[in-house]
């Protein structure tokens, strides 16, 4: 070769190479571009954090090899052909907590990926990760500052003092606010207190206005209808009501009522009774008002149904009545009247009280009396109606009432007598026995007698009667009364409830009285049936 040519191989040949080297580089540049997402997705997808970061090396087919045969030209040749990427190598830095099938597979698949992307050979290489991250290396290199230990020193004899006095600072505000808040619902209560007496006082005022109100409506509901009224309240007596006639007692005036109305001797002295017993809770004036009126209302049309036929005033009667006015007829005439003139239910009550042959021939009588002129039936019907009217008033009364309370307080015995001496001349009393009414009174009755009296009543009681009625008292008493009432008998000398005593002259009042609760309680059980 001549130092000529040898001159322009030198020459020209670190041309070529530069040449070369700056196109491989901008195509490696391009390519790496093209390929980082690729891997860094799929890296993140596969072994995320375990595989911190990786490199990417393009390799490229040289050109340059026929360009030396060129070397008499007296200029570089230009060459425009791009160089042919010729193989690419990935290398991955993976962590050792990666196991060594998800490292096999993690290579497969960066080469299935990148070698679909770029047609040409790929090679995929791990590197284990010896060092540590760079996010740990940097906490590794960043030195923890000393706190200053001046502040320290100057903090440390203050903060418990400070602390104390911080805390009773704040005990302090909150006894304030707690004493604050206490006087506030002090006040709030007081006011509450205040509005509640203005609101009492008021009610009382309207209660008072009301009161007056309702008064004035009911003397002049007194001055219109005083008939109705006096025939209520004589019918209310009569049957004993005491709910009605205290209503009627605190609707209307007591000087009024005695004023306007002529009442008989029952009205004024179960009016009376009424007014000597226990006080009632508070009147509601509207409600009464309106039970006056509905009952004002009923009491008119019964009283005129009585004017027409005055027969109608036997169904004021109770049983007792009706049953003693029957029998102390004179005549069978008069008692086929009486008999014709009630509701056939009572019928039963009333020809008991007579024999066989009296009821054949009350039978003749009502087919005759059916028979008569309405004249001569309105003759009779009055004529009944004065003799019954007569009949119990000297029957019934306070009489009745004092006898009834006497034979209470009358052992058996003495009663039992009494009542053979009164049934010449009253069919309608009949002896009760406390023994008796024990034996007939079904289980649930006897059960609410028993519960409505006291218990010293049943202990004065259960030594009197016999052992089989005694028996049947203590099963249908609950427990709990059963082991009140065992050491009362046991007292009287009873053992067991299947024994038998007798009461001495020194508990004789104590069982009189015993009895009268027990027989008032049945009757008030019977009246309220």
């Amino acid at each position: 070769m001549s130092k000529r040519n040898l001159k322009k191989l030198i020459v020209l040949v670190p041309a070529a190479l530069f040449a070369i080297s700056a196109m491989s580089a901008e195509e490696e540049s391009v390519l790496r571009e093209k390929l980082f997402p690729i891997v860094e997705r799929t890296l993140q997808e596969h072994c995320g954090s375990d595989c911190p970061s990786f490199r990417i090396d393009p390799q490229f087919q040289n050109p340059a090899g026929g360009q030396l045969d060129d070397l008499g030209f007296a200029h570089v040749p230009q060459n425009d052909q791009a160089p042919a990427l010729k193989s690419v190598s990935v290398a991955v830095l993976v962590s050792d907590k990666v196991s060594q099938s998800a490292k096999d597979s993690l290579k497969q698949i960066v080469a299935l990926r990148l070698g679909n992307e770029v047609g040409v050979p790929v090679s995929v290489q791990l590197k284990p990760l010896a060092a540590v991250s760079p996010v740990m290396d940097h906490i590794q290199d960043t030195v923890p500052v000393a706190p200053p230990t001046a502040v320290l020193d100057f903090i440390k004899p203050i903060a418990w003092p400070l602390s104390i006095i911080i805390l009773g600072v704040l005990g302090f505000l909150g006894l304030i606010l707690f004493f604050r808040h206490q006087l506030k619902l002090f006040r709030e209560k007081s006011e509450i207190i205040q509005a509640r007496i203005k609101s009492e006082k008021a009610n009382a005022q309207n209660s008072a206005l009301s009161a007056h109100t309702y008064f004035e409506a009911a003397k002049g509901m007194l001055m219109e209808r005083s008939k109705d009224l006096q025939w209520l309240i004589e019918e209310r007596a009569s049957h004993r009501d005491s709910d009605a006639l205290g209503k009627i007692v605190a609707i209307f005036p007591a000087q009024e009522l005695t004023l306007k109305l002529q009442l008989s001797e029952l009205a004024l002295s179960s009016i009376a009774h009424i007014v000597s017993g226990p006080s009632k809770k508070e009147t509601d004036f509207p409600e009464l008002m309106a039970w006056i009126s509905k009952s004002l209302d009923r009491a008119h049309w019964k009283r005129i149904e009585e004017e027409r036929m005055p027969l109608m005033k036997l169904d004021r009667l109770s049983e007792e009545q009706l049953a003693e006015a029957f029998v102390s007829l004179p005549t069978l005439s008069e008692k086929a009247v009486m008999v014709s003139s009630i509701s056939k239910e009572r019928w039963p009550h009333l020809l008991t009280r007579v024999g066989s042959d009296e009821r054949i021939q009350l039978g003749l009588l009502l087919a005759q009396y059916q028979k008569a002129s309405p004249a001569n039936r309105r003759v009779k019907e009055a004529a009944l109606m004065e003799r019954v009217s007569e009949i119990l008033e000297k029957s019934f009364g306070m009489q009745e009432g004092v006898l009834e309370d006497f034979t209470l307080y009358l052992p058996e015995k003495e009663g039992q007598k009494l009542w053979q001496e009164l049934s010449i001349h009253s069919h309608s009393i009949e002896a009760q026995s406390v023994d008796s009414l024990l034996q007939k009174l079904e289980p649930a009755a006897l059960l609410e007698i028993c519960m409505s009296v006291e218990v010293s009543t049943l202990k004065a009681l259960l030594p009197t009667v016999s052992s089989s009625t005694r028996t049947r008292v203590m099963e249908a008493l609950p427990k709990v009364l059963r082991l009140r009432l065992l050491p009362g008998l046991a007292a009287a000398g009873l053992t067991t409830v299947t024994a038998t005593t007798t009461a001495d002259g020194k508990n004789e009042a104590v069982t009189m009285k015993a009895r009268a609760e027990f027989i008032s309680a049945y009757r008030k059980f019977q009246a309220k049936a």
